[in-house]
């Protein structure tokens, strides 16, 4: 306000004019002169709030509503799609759009945008021999080649790879049915909605980026594309779909996504383009379809690029690709809230998990839920689900050599996986191992259960299951009768649904190694089971003639 103070204001004052007359005049005119200024400022700001967003995209209830009256049918595929945009005219979510020119549901995620995580989320150091992979670097603007054949990848327990070099060639399922695409190279968005609706004939998605240095991937930059890509490859686990950064095939040419795959572009700000401050952006059940391709997910919007963040908002976005909605909740006033950020250590992967260690799919079981879809249900819809690899029962059991490590996965809601050893008497050891950590963060979705089950199998010799934490590390048992021995590994959830979580999304990748002392296989016979008691005699009753 300097200038306004130093603003002739007026005619000169006559000398002989009283003081206090001077300064009131001066005070009314100054009051005028900011009364108008606040008014052009009010102006200025409504109107660069109307120009945040194109106006051929309505939004929230609005949005609802034309979509309905449109009468687009399920926009992802399934009635779950229609029936959450119903009910969204009650509580509108203000970040659910639909554009009236291309006719399409999107979802621009202000609520993912953060500038820090509790806790802090910093991104561990490479590997120090690391550096010499990075030396040799490779430009950003060279699209990684490579053979599926050779993918690179990565077993549960097994600390992430430090090929730092083939960042860009991890594959999570090779010779899956889909795809989903991390791109972290950069991409010219053209031809398609997201041109149309924001009136861009070029959207230019710029490389991932921690280090100013737009030309090469640092040590750290590589390191940290692996762990993202780890994180969201654990949680799309269960289904029939290939989590990959490679985007050329076998032939070298460009992945093709149409009806097979979708794409994260990860890279720059939401506004470089969208003009909003947002996590990402994505078109509702776009999977497979290259006009409303690809999602977007900005990372400096996302807690300074921080890599939990980076993969929470990727998994988050694809899951709307694939016709998933937000799960919000009601605050204890009735606020309604776009994104549930979670309970104990746990949260939605479509709402905002960025301070949870544990982040799964849900179905809106946790108090005051605005969203029951089942969002397991709705990706296999889309995906199908992976082959289930180990028997559910002990007669189907898979063979548990002594010393070597078998991977598993539990891919559905209430499965168990089951394995056979044959064991002297001794000392057991039992190792599961679940995806590790990347630094201090997380990324496990699998909250196991691991029993140990006699000769007979009647009943648990021993579980393991424990509370506020997952199951990972190695369990020891003396075992006391010859014979072959049964182990079960199945997804649980942790206390109440009130202040914790179910089995329903308790799922992901996980190995077993088992240490014993070789032995026979039969304990000898095992008793009969008990017979079930007879059905009390049925009392005949006479009828009246």
């Amino acid at each position: 306000m300097r200038v306004l103070n130093e603003l002739p204001i007026g005619p000169a004052a006559p000398a002989a004019q009283p003081i206090g007359r001077l300064q009131s005049a001066t005070a009314a005119s100054l009051a005028l002169l900011r009364a108008l200024l606040a008014c052009l400022l009010l102006t200025h700001v409504a109107t660069a709030k109307s120009q945040q967003q194109p106006a051929g995209i309505l939004w929230g209830r609005q949005a609802a509503e034309a979509l309905l009256r449109d009468q687009q049918g399920p926009v992802s595929g399934a009635a779950a799609g229609v029936a959450f945009v119903a009910a969204s005219l009650k509580h509108p979510d203000r970040d659910f759009g639909y554009s009236l020119t291309t006719k399409k549901a999107l979802f621009l995620c202000r609520g993912l945008a953060v500038s820090a995580i509790a806790g802090g989320s910093a991104d561990p150091p490479p590997h120090a021999h690391s550096h010499l992979h990075a030396a040799a670097g490779s430009s950003r603007r060279l699209l990684q080649g490579g053979s599926v054949s050779a993918a690179l990848g990565a077993l549960p327990g097994a600390p992430d790879p430090t090929s730092l070099d083939r960042a860009f060639e991890l594959h999570s399922r090779p010779g899956a049915p889909y795809f989903l695409l991390l791109d972290f190279t950069g991409h010219r968005t053209t031809g398609t909605r997201w041109n149309t609706d924001y009136h861009k004939s070029v959207i230019v998605t710029p490389p991932y980026d921690i280090d100013g240095d737009s030309g090469t991937f640092s040590a750290q930059e590589r390191a940290n594309i692996i762990a993202i890509w780890r994180a969201v490859a654990e949680d799309y686990a269960p289904f029939a779909v290939d989590v990959t950064t490679e985007e050329t095939d076998a032939s070298g040419r460009p992945i093709n996504l149409v009806a097979r795959g979708a794409r994260a572009a990860i890279g720059g700000s939401s506004r470089d383009w969208a003009n909003d401050l947002a996590g990402g952006l994505s078109y509702i059940g776009s999977f497979g379809d290259p006009y409303s391709q690809p999602a977007f997910v900005f990372p400096a919007q996302l807690a300074n690029a921080s890599s939990k963040a980076i993969w929470e908002a990727t998994s988050h976005e694809l899951g709307h690709t694939l016709g998933l909605f937000h799960d919000g909740f009601t605050d204890i006033d009735g606020t309604k809230n776009e994104y549930f950020w979670g309970q104990g250590d746990w949260a939605p992967i479509m709402g905002a998990a960025y301070n949870k260690s544990i982040s799964q799919w849900s179905k809106g079981e946790y108090p005051e839920a605005t969203n029951k879809q089942d969002d397991l249900w709705q990706i296999a819809y889309v995906l199908g689900w992976r082959h289930d690899d180990h028997g559910n029962t002990p007669a189907a059991a898979t063979p548990l050599p002594a010393g070597t490590p078998l991977p598993g996965q539990i891919g559905r809601s209430g499965e168990a996986d089951w394995f056979s050893f044959a064991a002297a008497p001794g000392v057991l050891s039992l190792t599961l191992s679940l995806v590790p950590r990347y630094g201090n963060e997380s990324r496990a979705n699998l909250n196991a259960r691991m029993a140990l089950w006699g000769p007979c199998g009647a009943s648990p010799l021993a579980v393991w299951d424990p509370q506020g934490s997952l199951l990972s590390g190695t369990r020891r048992f003396n075992l006391t009768a010859a014979g072959t021995h049964f182990v079960s590994v199945s997804g649980v959830g942790d206390g109440r649904l009130a202040t914790g979580y179910s089995s329903y999304g308790s799922l992901g990748d996980y190995s077993i190694q088992a240490a014993y002392r070789p032995g026979p296989a039969a304990a000898g016979p095992c008793p009969a089971p008990p017979r079930p008691a007879p059905p009390p005699p049925r009392l005949r009753v006479a009828t009246p003639r």
